[in-house]
């Protein structure tokens, strides 16, 4: 077996996805009347509702200083990030303090790591393998998409991502198999998203070096070792129950590449996402919290060196939205094939 992820018949293991009464997804049914499993028609409603840079204007006065305006940037920023609005519980003073070191040379290298980890856990793991006795296979005989295997190989590239971090790693057992059980399928959907292209909506994979000689094999020629396909191709080679969420995933992906998110602040959203624990039953509660606010706050100053101050806390608002989505057709997609086995042993075999 793989590192605790199973492809299930019965669905009898605890699923990946954002659990009930989380904050992720408490308010997902959104008005009455919305389609609970549309995240297409809460988004379309979110955009007219958006926290603009001349809302925040108002709160940020560009006259002051540079570190005045990121020292209130921060505390906006994590507030509507975390619920969307402006809240009057602000950070305290203290814990400003306490991540005052992370500046923008620091988020840049984390997000390079991030990156560097990322892009080693899909060149180690190739779609197509026979290791440890399990065999898996991109395509099947019909020349459909294997989607089981598939979505397996990705779980593994995510969980292979969170075995190099070392915040993850200093964890309990215990509560790595928590977060991984509530936030993986989200973090490896958005760690999808990074080969998506906005312009042509498609998504363009590099292949390794195994799965390219396997194609070829095959007689499927593959222009550069990248595979590229968009929303059509894609379903007309998977089964009809997964067209539905399918086409929502690739909407999201719409969506999300409007809020023009930097590359340098994806591969840190996906560590914040990572330490998500709402609704999730760890016993480190702190320290996780901590690790959160960490990448947090990181992520703020990658947004801050794209899009300033002003730019970076609206982005804020837009991901607490957009996140909230991409969890509920994260749980979707896990309850379709993907199961976290109930082991925490199981968390060490990569």
């Amino acid at each position: 077996m793989k590192p605790g992820l199973v492809l299930s018949e019965n669905h009898g293991y605890k699923r990946i996805g954002a659990k009930k009464g989380s904050r992720s997804t408490k308010h997902q049914a959104g008005e009455e009347g919305d389609d609970p499993d549309d995240p297409e028609s809460r988004m379309e409603t979110s955009q007219g509702t958006e926290v603009t840079r001349e809302d925040l204007s108002l709160l940020i006065d560009g006259e002051k200083s540079y570190d005045e305006q990121n020292r209130i940037g921060r505390m906006l920023f994590i507030s509507l990030f975390d619920t969307g609005s402006i809240s009057t519980d602000r950070l305290e003073e203290r814990e400003l303090n306490k991540y005052s070191g992370i500046d923008e040379t620091v988020a840049m290298v984390k997000s390079f790591q991030i990156e560097r980890q990322l892009n080693h856990s899909r060149k180690y793991l190739p779609f197509n393998s026979d290791k440890s006795g399990e065999k898996r296979k991109m395509l099947c005989e019909n020349g459909k998409i294997n989607t089981g295997d598939l979505a397996q190989t990705l779980i593994d590239h995510t969980i292979m991502l969170l075995k190099h971090n070392k915040e993850f790693n200093s964890l309990p057992l215990s509560d790595q198999t928590e977060l991984s059980e509530t936030n993986l399928m989200t973090v490896t959907l958005l760690s999808v998203f990074e080969v998506y292209n906005g312009q042509t909506h498609n998504l363009t994979w590099k292949l390794t070096e195994d799965d390219f000689n396997l194609l070829a094999v095959e007689g499927i020629k593959v222009p550069h070792g990248r595979v590229s396909f968009g929303l059509a191709e894609t379903l007309s080679k998977v089964d009809a129950d997964l067209k539905d969420d399918l086409t929502k995933l690739f909407n999201f992906f719409d969506y999300f590449h409007q809020i023009g998110l930097p590359r340098s602040s994806l591969y840190i959203l996906l560590l914040v996402v990572v330490f998500n624990q709402d609704g999730v039953d760890v016993k480190n509660r702190d320290e996780i919290e901590n690790f959160r606010k960490y990448f947090l706050f990181a992520l703020f100053e990658t947004l801050v060196a794209a899009e300033g101050v002003l730019g970076a806390c609206s982005i804020g608002a837009r991901l607490h939205t957009a996140l909230n989505d991409l969890n509920r057709i994260a749980q979707i997609l896990g309850q379709k094939f993907i199961d976290v086995e109930e082991k925490e042993e199981n968390l060490n075999t990569l």
